[in-house]
């Protein structure tokens, strides 16, 4: 291996990725094994994984997939955003959490498989309702309850058992949404 091609990194330095994969220099590139080329990722929060290929003669080219932020909790330290699957993923300035689902309120404890399930609710809820989803500021839980504070802190509970069992169920609440809150809704 003579040159090591990095690609995909948007919030990933390239050349924290290339430093670590320096031990690939110089191994023959035909008996390299990928797996064995692969980094230790403690670090580099925004990789969610890499694809690597061998480019003959003499070439290793690393392909970067980046977590993809879905959601935020407040933090002391700042917006800690969160993955689809609500795992977390690293500590931003306030600035980098526009266009993402609402925060989760911080005053709740979310462990990862409710962190989760507050994404796929959310997700669930921005794609019936991207109306109501647009003015939510954040989503706390009272379990099972989905509790919305809105824009100008009014809250709504949701019941929890009416949120589950994904896009079929979803259908059958926000037809309830809809009885329930009209047009405003949407």
């Amino acid at each position: 291996v003579q040159h090591l091609v990095v690609e995909g990194c948007v919030r990933t330095d390239a050349q924290a990725l290339k430093n670590r994969l320096d031990s690939a220099l110089g191994k023959n590139l035909i008996r390299l094994r990928p797996a064995t080329a692969l980094p230790d990722l403690a670090g580099l929060p925004w990789v969610e994984r890499l694809l690597i290929a061998k480019k003959l003669p003499d070439t290793l080219v690393v392909q970067v997939v980046e977590k993809e932020p879905a959601g935020w909790i407040p933090t002391a330290e700042g917006p800690l955003l969160l993955d689809g699957g609500g795992a977390p993923i690293v500590v931003v300035e306030q600035s980098e959490t526009r266009g993402l689902l609402p925060p989760l309120d911080a005053a709740d404890a979310w462990d990862a498989g409710s962190r989760r399930e507050a994404m796929a609710f959310l997700g669930l809820l921005r794609t019936g309702f991207p109306g109501l989803a647009a003015r939510v500021q954040s989503v706390g839980r009272v379990a099972p309850d989905w509790v919305l504070t809105l824009e100008g802190g009014a809250r709504l509970l949701l019941d929890g058992a009416d949120w589950q069992g994904g896009a079929e169920r979803f259908a059958w609440s926000a037809d309830l949404l809809a009885q329930r809150f009209g047009a405003a809704a949407n």
